[in-house]
């Protein structure tokens, strides 16, 4: 396979990422997956963004899963859109739950305060 091609590299990267012909390697994986990704390959991008967000074959990386499935989503990747909405759900929550821990101290404090 001329691995210059995006399709040709995305395709080399889902049998390197599921051992499909191949032993499985993670790590060619995804860099096949960035070589497609910086080719506009839709699915790369969004395989790429799965890869970070997992930790597999690149080091764990939120904030660039995130961006990479934007991308992916913004090139029409439905599976992308779903993701992208759960991270921002997610973050939601978390930011949330950080407003209702200050409340808590809050009034921890001022209950201890008319002691």
């Amino acid at each position: 396979a001329d691995l210059e091609y995006a399709e040709e590299q995305h395709n080399m990267g889902v049998c390197l990422f599921n051992g499909r012909g191949v032993s499985q390697d993670h790590t060619f994986a995804a860099a096949m997956f960035a070589r497609a990704a910086e080719q506009q390959h839709p699915d790369s991008t969004h395989m790429l963004a799965a890869c970070f967000q997992n930790g597999m074959g690149v080091p764990r990386d939120k904030a660039k899963a995130l961006e990479l499935y934007r991308r992916a989503a913004a090139m029409g990747v439905e599976e992308a859109h779903v993701k992208v909405q759960v991270f921002e759900d997610r973050a939601t929550r978390e930011t949330e739950i950080s407003q209702l821990g200050q409340r808590l101290e809050n009034i921890k404090d001022g209950f201890i305060q008319l002691q």
